[in-house]
């Protein structure tokens, strides 16, 4: 896949730097559980100098009474000529344009890697009852 260019060292710097984590009941739930039901997205992620645990944005929709799917948004600092889809496991990830979705301050270059079909359990406070 040649359709983008990653700034490693830029990434890698918009993470260590990145704090503008949620801290919802659901955000809190995707911190949790993301990095020990999916270890192989952490270690995908990682190739691009993504930090698992800062997503810049994260979706719930309730599955079932114990499980909800998550969408999780990551920004890759460089440049997207394609867009490009992939599935890995039970995962699928989506290498997207900035434009889509968000304004990132202090970031000229940039596209999005969308990861969805992740399901985790529910948070204790959430479950029907």
């Amino acid at each position: 896949m040649n359709d983008f260019y990653i700034d490693e060292k830029q990434t890698k710097k918009f993470y260590q730097n990145y704090n503008d984590g949620c801290n919802c009941l659901y955000c809190e739930n995707y911190y949790k559980y993301i990095e020990e039901k999916y270890p192989y997205l952490k270690e995908y992620l990682s190739k691009f100098n993504i930090d698992i645990l800062k997503p810049i944005e994260v979706m719930e929709y309730p599955l079932n009474e114990d499980k909800s799917q998550y969408e999780a948004f990551y920004a890759v600092c460089g440049n997207l000529s394609k867009e490009y889809k992939e599935k890995v496991k039970d995962l699928f990830i989506e290498f997207m344009n900035k434009q889509v979705l968000y304004k990132i301050n202090n970031i000229d270059n940039y596209f999005l890697v969308r990861v969805s079909e992740i399901k985790l359990r529910k948070p204790i406070e959430d479950k029907e009852e």
